[in-house]
């Protein structure tokens, strides 16, 4: 269900306090909750370490933007520019002022609201959250780190002002007229947003380059649908936006002096304007006073890669189907986890936010997702071919109609190497290979020309025929656990064989279908361990002590990375990561470590004595595309079912009741949070928690 939050924060500051109203409603439809009263406490403190962060990150943005070596490991230049310093001293920052924020959240005066809140929304339901403040420093703080947001997958912040608004509900257009404005670039790269709009569907987009203020004309000679600007901007106080349309001195241009042009524009239907630029707060200001439906702006400068990032999945997602609140929540987490801008630009992630207009009804891309689109072609085609059918009928002859039908049926899907089954376009395996990903620890290496995958390969290759181009075997040797997060995600492999539960759950959470278990020996579950040295002192977890080391295994293994941190929160101790299990044992024999992780394997070793067992861990699975059709998976299926004994045993694959995943869901998201708080554990002794 969708539905609508609002909460009103007015009448106090960060000296006294806000009070805070709360209404929920139904997408569309009146709050049947209302006035739910509560307050936030007086919090002086939060103003002055946002500044903090905010100096500290901007001072690193404009070094990188000096350098301009976005998503690089090397910096040259002047050593004392050089940002490690810097991205610390951000990153420390960023800390204090996310857990001071959340922090105050917790408050006994605000717990009426989110009781509220909790009673009444489920996880399912789709969340605009409308914050309304008039207040400046309160829509620049990170609200996507609230509790909230994580209990409710499908909601999204958008922000207004407390004055009350108005809007003309306009008709949905078929297809979108985006009107792009590509300002003063000097420094900058807009040439990538120029590419990803040339390639969005069901859109015109007219570009206007550097344009001069006669040139502004378009804005209200046409009807446009969305208006995007790249460029620079600025904000002042949070009230004024200023625009760099061109590199002359007549190219700043102030919002205001854009006012009827603007109005023009939403009267005539303009929807939504992406400020794809600097800080842009001052912009969504003054427009919201216009009665703009959305805005999406950046609420403090961004390095053009990481704002050329989010345009991408931003567009992708929304262009596909999705809705405005959830393409950029989704945007923003592409950025932070598998992009992990945050390591270099703490805070960087928060930095997108939606301007809202709530009198706007939800904007949505004209297109269904390209799932449906089969629909729009067979009715259409079912039209063309009527009269062939009633005169079948007719003349008695089931021939013509037969054809007809296959003929209407083999309407072109959006690609090329896709095909239309039932009830979508999925990959045409007769024009492309089937692609399977045999994943691997880092240390493992893997050889395409193993007779063990050669024959696999084969008999696929026999088994499936005619149905399959080619099939290829691809391997995961020397990826990171964050790349196979990200290839998962984007469908790279038909088939995968996970390695670890841990790929698994990112399989089955990216909609793969369960093929079988990856192992042949007759259970679903093991354990992790940790032991020490059969002659050690510790005798427990509770032993451990800040001196204390454990020697841990690679990023995405389960037994000796995920499970073990999961298991061990809040304890304070130093961390060596990133071995091999052989390894672990190697440095715990030789003192190195005083503890290691693996799997229960290691019982009954005598030169091992084991101090803690983990709770079950579900053994990996292999799991199949949803990229593939229906009758594609059963045929692949099958030809896993009929293999020989010989063969399962050397793929290392059985048929098996699907596993519950869901334990490793917990365990990565605990994890995930635990690296970024201490910062992926990059200096021991190591906390074990997040404050």
């Amino acid at each position: 269900m969708s539905k609508v939050v609002f909460l009103k924060l007015e009448r106090g500051d960060f000296e006294r306090g806000f009070q805070v109203t709360l209404d929920v409603a139904e997408e569309g439809n009146f709050p049947y909750i209302i006035g739910v009263s509560g307050a936030l406490r007086q919090a002086p403190e939060i103003p002055e370490l946002y500044r903090d962060w905010q100096r500290k990150y901007c001072k690193l943005e404009s070094i990188y933007r000096r350098q301009r070596l976005f998503f690089t490991d090397e910096i040259t230049g002047d050593p004392s520019e050089q940002p490690a310093n810097s991205v610390r001293e951000c990153y420390e920052a960023a800390e204090k002022l996310k857990v001071s924020f959340q922090d105050w959240l917790k408050c006994d005066e605000f717990r009426t609201i989110e009781s509220e809140l909790l009673a009444n929304l489920s996880k399912s339901d789709r969340v605009r959250f409308i914050l309304q403040t008039d207040d400046d420093q309160l829509r620049k703080l990170p609200w996507e780190t609230w509790s909230f947001f994580q209990r409710f997958p499908h909601a999204d912040l958008g922000i207004s002002s407390l004055m009350s608004y108005s809007y003309k509900q306009l008709g949905k257009p078929s297809k979108l007229k985006i009107l792009a404005i590509l300002g003063n670039s000097d420094g900058i790269d807009i040439q990538s947003d120029r590419k990803i709009l040339e390639n969005l569907p069901l859109a015109d987009v007219c570009f206007l380059v550097e344009p001069t203020r006669e040139q502004f004309k378009r804005l209200w000679q046409e009807s446009w649908d969305i208006l995007f600007f790249a460029g620079h901007s600025s904000s002042k106080d949070g009230e004024k936006g200023y625009l760099y349309i061109n590199q002359t001195p007549e190219g700043k241009l102030e919002i205001s002096e854009l006012e009827e042009t603007i109005k023009t524009a939403i009267e005539r239907g303009l929807k939504l304007a992406i400020f794809n630029s600097c800080d842009g707060l001052g912009l969504a200001r003054q427009l919201e006073k216009l009665h703009i439906p959305q805005v999406i702006v950046m609420r403090e400068p961004v390095p053009d890669q990481i704002a050329q990032k989010f345009l991408q999945y931003f567009l992708e997602d929304f262009s596909q189907g999705g809705s405005l609140y959830t393409s950029v929540r989704r945007s923003r987490t592409i950025l932070r986890e598998l992009l992990q801008v945050d390591s270099q630009f703490p805070g960087a992630s928060w930095v997108p936010v939606i301007c809202q207009n709530p009198a706007a009804e939800q904007f949505v891309w004209p297109s269904p997702p390209r799932k449906y689109l089969w629909l729009d072609s067979i009715i259409i085609k079912l039209k063309q071919y009527a009269w062939v059918a009633i005169f079948s009928a007719l003349a008695g002859s089931a021939i013509t109609v037969t054809a007809t039908w296959n003929n209407f049926m083999r309407s072109p899907c959006p690609l090329a190497t896709e095909k239309q089954e039932a009830l979508g376009c999925f990959k045409d395996l007769q024009k492309t290979p089937l692609v399977i990903g045999f994943l691997t620890a880092p240390h493992q290496n893997l050889y395409p020309n193993d007779r063990i995958y050669l024959a696999f390969e084969n008999y696929l290759k026999k088994e499936l025929g005619m149905n399959v181009k080619d099939v290829r075997i691809k391997f995961g040797n020397a990826i990171s656990y964050q790349e196979i997060k990200k290839k998962i995600a984007d469908r790279e492999w038909d088939i995968i064989f996970t390695h670890s539960p841990m790929n698994s759950w990112t399989a089955k959470t990216n909609g793969y279908a369960w093929l079988g278990r990856q192992s042949r020996q007759n259970r679903a579950y093991y354990y992790s361990v940790l032991f020490v040295k059969a002659n050690s002192p510790i005798r427990s977890i509770a032993d451990i002590k800040p001196t204390t080391t454990i020697a841990l295994g690679y990023i995405g293994s389960a037994s000796s990375f995920h499970v073990p941190l999961y298991e061990l929160y809040g304890k304070r101790l130093s961390i060596t990561l990133g071995h091999s299990h052989e390894k672990i044992q190697e440095l715990v024999r030789s003192g190195k470590a005083d503890i290691g992780a693996s799997t229960q394997h290691i019982e009954g070793n005598p030169e091992w004595r084991v101090i803690h067992r983990s709770k079950a861990i579900p053994i990996s699975g292999i799991f199949i595309s949803p990229k593939l059709s229906a009758s594609d998976q059963d045929r692949i299926k099958q030809s896993f079912r009929q293999a020989s004994e010989e063969l399962k045993n050397m793929m290392v694959f059985e048929e098996s009741p699907e596993i519950n995943y869901e334990s490793m869901g917990a365990v990565s998201d605990q994890v995930e949070k635990l690296m970024k708080c201490t910062n992926y554990f990059d200096k021991n002794p190591v906390s074990l928690y997040c404050k």
